[in-house]
């Protein structure tokens, strides 16, 4: 996957540096005791590393086949924002637009907020990281 740019090698050098860290988080602290907790296996914890193209887009949206407030598999439920889509799972302040729509009326949907985010993040063609693993999230772990 190239890096947009002149600096293309010396960018992965520095997203290996980073993949890392990323990848040292199996080990920290948090994922420690949250394992621990529910007794999961260190040697059964698995993780991934995905490394994904970013585009600098003008909006972000998601849309759950089911709608997740009343559990309707008729309906869908989505949200949007402008920019990227961390804006809708960051701690930003404000309400995307959100909407609902029976799946067989996708052509009256039903809005249920209107936006209200004053901010929308935005940045030039890049590469971003991310990572998964099945100690994430677990069921009765609660970090705080």
């Amino acid at each position: 996957m190239p890096w947009s740019g002149d600096e293309g090698q010396q960018r992965w050098e520095q997203a290996w540096i980073a993949i890392k860290k990323v990848w040292a988080s199996k080990w920290n602290k948090r994922a420690y005791f949250s394992t621990r907790k529910v007794k999961l296996d260190h040697d059964l914890l698995c993780m991934a590393v995905l490394v994904q193209e970013i585009i600098n887009a003008d909006y972000a949206f998601v849309i759950h086949t089911t709608n997740p407030s009343s559990g309707d598999p008729s309906e869908i439920y989505a949200e949007v924002v402008k920019g990227l889509g961390e804006t809708l799972f960051g701690a930003y302040p404000g309400r995307a637009l959100s909407l609902i729509a029976k799946k067989d009326k996708l052509d009256s949907p039903k809005v249920l907020g209107y936006p209200s985010k004053p901010i929308g993040l935005f940045i030039r063609r890049s590469i971003i990281f991310r990572s998964a693993s099945n100690g994430e999230d677990l069921e009765g772990y609660d970090c705080a």
